[in-house]
């Protein structure tokens, strides 16, 4: 706002207050835009002091020495003098907060500031006011407000018309935040929502995509008849893709990365659901196999389990990097909370020893990690793969096997004992002249 530098002196300064005060409490929104133009200039601090006095006054019942000045009608007669509401006067208050208040004096416990919005946005001319005001600190409030407060989600409508008019920013989180939950306005239905987010340029290239990137519920939005319900965003998204408004391999790509983050577990099986219907091909996915590996070190075992399921299709394919896949599933081997995942790995090791027959010994010096595991049926898988597959010359699968042996549940330790035994090591050393030293375990005695 273009403001004349009008610094008063102390004469005039309290003639200043007094108009503020009496602004206030007329509730004359009309005076506003006046006042601040011929004294917000230069008189920021005393102003803002005198405001929030005016402000603490409205808002509660405690009795304050200048009582008077900010309301003539004040009655001393009541121990806490209710204040009559007055919507125009509330009003009046926050379009001066607009302009007289920065972000830290607004993000404490003032919500009205937040609550009122919404009528300044539906009055011509109260608009016209906040426009002319301009806070510069609105974006970064809203989302504050949304996202740390639990607040009321502003709605898309209203902040698509704060950004017309560059009251806000485009902030990725807040409009996130704000389009995931339908709203209404004047009496559109969900087809006219959903017709207008897959047709609007903006709203599906822009910001649909943000819902990618912030947590929100969009699992819970519903359209659609009683009898025929849809889960609103999975169309919408299914949609955008099959019409090519949204690139269909960044969206795998970013399914892939909403399962490594901290979100809800609903959020993350919308996108699940999103990716079965999409039906990546195995072309896709080897472009995205990097962004899947990355995924078998999750701290969240469904993330686990999730990869490996999805790179069964692609093990025996040519463009696969296998060998970096075994390197990622080291880490995998010894969690006790992936039991099902490490069964996934010990059937593609199954068919992975017969597709690469150079990775024999890697392959088997993987499977022997799964003695760590307190679990009869997946040593049990193990040892049946081991016996099967290893050969004398394999000493260093051989040496884990018997560093494993105290962990070997029930019989498992028998399926093995040709390998457990100590003749049998030492014969091994032989026939693969390796330069290897095997030292036999004495035995302790207690």
């Amino acid at each position: 706002m273009d403001m004349a530098a009008t610094s008063i002196s102390n004469n005039n300064q309290e003639n200043m207050l007094a108009e503020l005060r009496q602004i206030i409490y007329k509730g004359d929104t009309e005076a506003v835009l006046p006042f601040l133009q011929q004294y917000q200039q230069g008189n920021m601090t005393v102003l803002k002091e005198a405001f929030k006095q005016a402000k603490r006054y409205w808002e509660n019942s405690k009795d304050y020495p200048n009582n008077l000045e900010i309301n003539p009608e004040h009655n001393y007669s009541e121990e806490y003098y209710r204040r009559p509401y007055n919507k125009n006067r509330t009003i009046t208050i926050v379009l001066l907060g607009f302009a007289l208040l920065n972000l830290s004096d607004v993000n404490t416990t003032w919500f009205y500031i937040y609550y009122y919005l919404s009528e300044i946005i539906k009055d011509e001319k109260l608009f016209s006011i906040l426009k002319e005001i301009k806070p510069i600190w609105l974006t970064e409030y809203l989302k504050i407000q949304v996202r740390d407060k639990d607040m009321t989600h502003r709605t898309y409508q209203e902040l698509q018309i704060l950004e017309q008019h560059q009251l806000i920013e485009f902030d990725p989180e807040l409009f996130a935040l704000s389009i995931v939950s339908l709203t209404h306005e004047q009496g559109q239905t969900s087809y006219e929502i959903f017709t207008q987010y897959t047709t609007d340029e903006i709203i599906y290239q822009r910001d649909i995509p943000t819902l990618f990137d912030y947590e929100t519920r969009l699992f819970e939005e519903w359209y659609g008849t009683w009898q025929d319900k849809k889960v609103f965003w999975h169309e919408v998204f299914i949609q955008l893709i099959q019409e090519q408004k949204l690139d269909r391999l960044v969206c795998i790509q970013k399914i892939l990365e909403v399962q490594t983050k901290d979100w809800y577990s609903h959020t993350k099986a919308f996108f699940k659901k999103m990716m079965a219907v999409i039906e990546p091909t195995s072309t896709e996915l080897l472009q995205l196999q990097d962004s899947i590996f990355l995924l078998l070190h999750s701290e969240y075992s469904a993330t686990v389990n999730y990869a490996i399921e999805t790179i069964k299709p692609l093990l025996n394919h040519a463009d696969f990097n296998f060998t970096e896949y075994l390197t990622w599933l080291e880490a995998v081997m010894p969690r006790a909370d992936v039991k099902s995942g490490i069964k996934m790995i010990l059937q593609q090791m199954l068919i992975a020893l017969k597709h690469y027959p150079e990775q024999q010994e890697n392959i088997l010096n993987l499977v022997a990690d799964t003695f760590l595991q307190s679990d009869f049926d997946l040593q049990e898988r193990a040892a049946k793969i081991l016996v099967k597959n290893l050969k004398s010359e394999h000493y260093l699968v051989i040496d884990k096997i018997r560093m494993y042996q105290d962990n070997m549940i029930g019989g498992i330790s028998v399926l093995l004992k040709s390998y457990l035994n100590d003749e049998h090591v030492v014969e091994s050393k032989v026939q693969s002249q390796q330069e290897y030293v095997y030292t036999i375990p004495q035995p302790h005695y207690l």
